[in-house]
């Protein structure tokens, strides 16, 4: 029990961090017992790369576990939106698709789409800069950058679970190390 509390906020932090459009199709996953057997495995395989995320960014960025409640809970703040934005930006993907496909759409019909892909982009973009802000006041500038780039390789890592790409052992895609989820110490 005292080793559950001791990883608690690692693991809270691993929950949260992926409140990117990463995360969202996670959780369209079914949960244990339910869904295809491949659909559950990768399922744990993201969570124990999530938990792996959590640990690691506390090690690497030398947390102490009152500043990583503070990034916790700055992350948790934007997460809502973010979803929100991902789920916009899914359904005009599927939108543009259709329209592509179907050919003979309108010039103002393109327009429209045109007009709120950028207009959603926007809206991603204002919300980058404001959660950058929030967790300048958590972290040091140092910190930030580990973490957004940390975050970034965990992105890429659970976009490759989900595209069928294996993190077993050996070399991991693209040549690196599969230690973990980021490569071994002294890489970001």
């Amino acid at each position: 029990m005292r080793r559950l509390r001791a990883n608690a906020p690692a693991a809270l932090l691993a929950t949260i961090l992926l409140g990117s459009p990463l995360s969202l199709g996670a959780q369209r996953m079914p949960m244990r017992g339910g869904g295809p057997p491949g659909q559950q495995s990768r399922q744990q395989l993201e969570e124990r790369v999530r938990a792996r995320f959590g640990q690691m960014i506390e090690q690497r960025l030398g947390l102490d576990q009152e500043t990583a409640q503070a990034l916790n809970a700055t992350v948790q703040s934007f997460q809502e939106e973010r979803g929100r934005l991902t789920r916009e930006q899914q359904a005009l993907r599927k939108r543009v698709e259709a329209f592509t496909l179907e050919g003979g759409g309108s010039n103002a019909d393109a327009q429209q789409l045109l007009d709120r892909m950028n207009e959603l982009r926007s809206q991603e973009n204002q919300l980058y800069r404001s959660e950058q802000d929030s967790l300048a006041n958590v972290l040091t500038p140092s910190q930030l950058l580990r973490f957004n780039v940390l975050r970034e390789q965990m992105a890429q890592r659970i976009q490759q679970l989900r595209m069928g790409g294996m993190m077993g052992r050996g070399r991991g895609p693209g040549g690196g190390s599969p230690d973990g989820v980021l490569g071994g110490p002294g890489r970001p």
